[in-house]
């Protein structure tokens, strides 16, 4: 069954419409241009071989690339903001190790690939002398 969300505005914008009208509300910074625009003179292939192969045309162009990038995340976290809707921002997970009861990391036995080298086949190993909590339990 669907479910109604309600009625919202949509305007279709045409990539031809040049009205005046501001698709944002916040403040944008003073210089930030809408496309990236290096401070040195970078040719087709220097940055076709950034976007490919991360290959930077000249020392520092990343971290120029980078702050412009971050401003404009702050623009649009801005206006997101502005308009109701914020981000999630959940706080970053730091995964800490499992420990045995003596205190010691524990290790677990994932199971292997092993390849016969007489053959060629490749088949799963896994190491079945290692009992589990599940196998303790048994009665």
């Amino acid at each position: 069954m669907a479910t109604y969300y309600g009625k919202t505005h949509v305007r279709a914008k045409s990539m031809y419409d040049d009205s005046d009208e501001d698709d944002y509300t916040v403040p944008i910074p003073e210089g930030l241009t809408e496309y990236f625009e290096p401070s040195k003179p970078v040719t087709y292939e220097q940055s076709l071989a950034w976007l490919t192969d991360g290959i930077e045309p000249y020392p520092g162009y990343a971290d120029e690339y980078n702050e412009w990038d971050k401003a404009w995340e702050m623009v649009n976290r801005a206006q997101a903001e502005a308009d109701g809707h914020p981000y999630l921002v959940l706080p970053t997970a730091h995964p800490q190790p499992d420990f045995d009861d003596d205190g010691r990391p524990a290790d677990f036995d994932d199971p292997e690939i092993v390849v016969n080298p007489d053959s060629g086949l490749a088949k799963l190993y896994v190491d079945e002398d290692v009992e589990t909590e599940d196998e303790d339990t048994e009665d």
